[in-house]
């Protein structure tokens, strides 16, 4: 877990211990510094702290994302990433993605098995291209990784719907957490 924090200046950044801090507080200064990539390090740190707050959320790591996504691993190999947790009795679940160094969110409401992505970057002429690789990501998701865990963990099958949201819609609000993309 997160033990504290280093302030430095207005920004605020996040370490496990004070070896991991002088890693890696370049990297981190670096990618919250103006217009910056950010670093996989802030994003699942970030995240962290939003699965602290909220019990009824998880959040897979980055790491889950990219074996899965990017390395092609099967549900056998990332399964692992969930393995105490039945992400059915969560109200929402996070799976943060990174692709052609682009950040978006994937969203599981449980309740209504709706499948959503976020991304604030989807407008103009870049619309078409990005929507249908989501839905690659979607597909893959749903048929590779939730309907395997639905057959172990639930023995049933669910019908997700999936929907890709734009930078006019990307606004998560729940009950207990909203999240805006500042654009």
């Amino acid at each position: 877990g997160i033990r504290d924090y280093k302030v430095t200046g207005f920004r605020r950044v996040l370490f496990r211990s004070d070896s991991e801090y002088e890693k890696t507080s370049e990297l981190y200064l670096s990618s919250l510094i103006g217009e910056r990539w950010l670093t996989n390090f802030v994003i699942d740190d970030y995240l962290s702290l939003i699965q602290n707050c909220h019990e009824d959320t998880f959040i897979f790591s980055s790491h889950f994302t990219e074996s899965f996504f990017s390395l092609n691993r099967s549900y056998s190999q990332v399964s692992k990433y969930c393995k105490n947790t039945n992400l059915f009795e969560k109200k929402l679940v996070f799976f943060p993605i990174l692709s052609s160094s682009h950040w978006f969110l994937i969203v599981l409401e449980t309740e209504s098995c709706n499948l959503k992505v976020y991304d604030p970057y989807i407008k103009g002429s870049n619309a078409t291209v990005l929507k249908s690789h989501h839905s690659e990501f979607l597909s893959k998701l749903e048929k590779e990784f939730l309907n395997p865990y639905c057959a172990i963990n639930l023995s049933n099958t669910k019908s997700f719907k999936k929907e890709i949201l734009d930078r006019k819609s990307t606004r998560l609000n729940s009950s207990h957490l909203v999240i805006s993309y500042a654009v």
